[in-house]
């Protein structure tokens, strides 16, 4: 349907029809239809349902068109309206949403509070009066989830956090309750500040390891903060095979140790060691011969290797190769991007590829900005791309 059709439905079909019309505004990326879904949205005599999905439209559309009609309807007495109205601004990034977000942190809804604190992680402003609000709020919130949601934002803003905020995560470390805060405390010590908080306490970590939780991403975050506490000798002494993920991404510019990894594992975990040697920008050389593993049987093993095989520069038709042959090409897609020879392959996979080898190579062409032709293609992006998500990625990259 064009957008005569989709108006002329928004405005006359019943409900359960009429509903649905503004994702498909959002979806055909129909800024056109942004006065539309404004007047619908801040009209209190319209249904609720559709005044939510004219707000949820508006912020996947991502356009600052959309924002004086956001903030007329932000005190809507409608939690799930109110929610939708902080999301949405989110999505938009617009840094003059910025004051509306913060006021919305102190919501008498924990369920708007969440996703306010999720809405100023994705907008640039002052956050320190925000930080110091959430830091005595914190104790108060009863959803885990806000709990969670403001560290991540703290994790985001470290450097602008005083003291206080290390404490309160080193805390909850040592309460060890709830494994989702236990894991964003960690991130938190694990940045540049954090670490430096830390030093005088890494007898706590040591022997933290003994009542570790098996969920990975907490053993993950727990090796990668003693790394950065340059405690290697004791990830190596404590490594098991269960753990050679989290250890081989923790110690993953110790390449030596990781080769010698190698001879012990098995397929699942050579897979996880070559991925974290891939992590090193620059690799000089390697004491294993890659080759067994550009040419091994199983598919995720060979991707690992092109990661090294990309990293350390070697030669350019061995990608293309294997992005021919077709198997795992939106793990490959990304390697191309590393050639002055595959950008060509990205440029037409960005806009003709399948949903998975788009957003591959629309992510990797993002991070070749500001060059003039790769721009011309992200604009094209911009005004024609399905996924209104990667729309969005797009219009902030060339924003930036």
């Amino acid at each position: 349907m064009n957008f005569d059709q989709l108006l002329h439905s928004f405005k006359t079909a019943p409900l359960e029809i009429r509903r649905y019309v503004p994702d498909k505004f959002a979806k055909k990326a129909m800024i056109e239809a942004i006065p539309y879904l404004g007047e619908v949205l801040i009209d209190t005599e319209q249904e609720t349902i559709v005044r939510i999905e004219c707000a949820e439209a508006l912020g996947k559309l991502g356009d600052k068109k959309g924002n004086t009609y956001l903030i007329k309807s932000m005190n809507d007495e409608s939690e799930e309206l109110r929610r939708t109205i902080v999301w949405a601004m989110g999505k938009i990034s617009d840094p003059n949403l910025y004051s509306s977000v913060q006021r919305m942190i102190e919501d008498q809804s924990e369920l708007v509070i969440k996703w306010a604190i999720k809405a100023l992680s994705q907008l640039p402003g002052d956050i320190d009066q925000s930080l110091k609000y959430l830091y005595d709020m914190f104790d108060s919130y009863s959803d885990t989830n806000i709990r969670v949601e403001t560290i991540r934002l703290v994790i985001k803003h470290a450097k602008n956090a005083d003291e206080r905020w290390f404490q309160l995560a080193y805390k909850l470390i040592v309460e060890n309750k709830d494994d989702n805060l236990i894991i964003s405390s960690f991130q938190l010590l694990s940045t540049t500040v954090g670490v430096g908080f830390m030093k005088n306490k890494i007898e706590f970590m040591k022997n933290y390891f003994e009542k570790i939780s098996q969920n990975p991403a907490i053993r993950y975050s727990y090796f990668k903060l003693m790394a950065l506490l340059d405690q290697q000798s004791f990830i190596k002494q404590v490594y098991s095979s269960n753990d050679t993920e989290h250890i081989s991404k923790a110690l993953f510019n110790e390449i030596a140790y990781l080769e010698g990894l190698l001879q012990q594992v098995d397929d699942e975990n050579i897979v996880h060691i070559l991925n974290a040697i891939a992590m090193n920008d620059q690799i000089d050389q390697l004491n294993f011969d890659l080759q067994q593993y550009l040419e091994h049987s199983n598919l995720s093993i060979k991707i690992a290797a092109l990661r090294i095989h990309s990293t350390m520069n070697g030669p350019f038709d061995v990608i293309k190769n294997a992005y021919t042959i077709g198997k795992g090409k939106g793990s490959i897609i990304p390697l191309l991007g590393k050639y002055e020879k595959g950008l060509d392959i990205l440029m037409k996979e960005a806009i003709n590829g399948d949903k998975t080898c788009r957003v591959a190579a629309i992510r990797a062409l993002i991070t070749k900005l500001p060059d003039k032709k790769i721009r011309e293609i992200l604009e094209i992006v911009q005004k024609t791309e399905r996924i209104w998500h990667l729309r969005r990625e797009t219009r902030i990259a060339l924003q930036n």
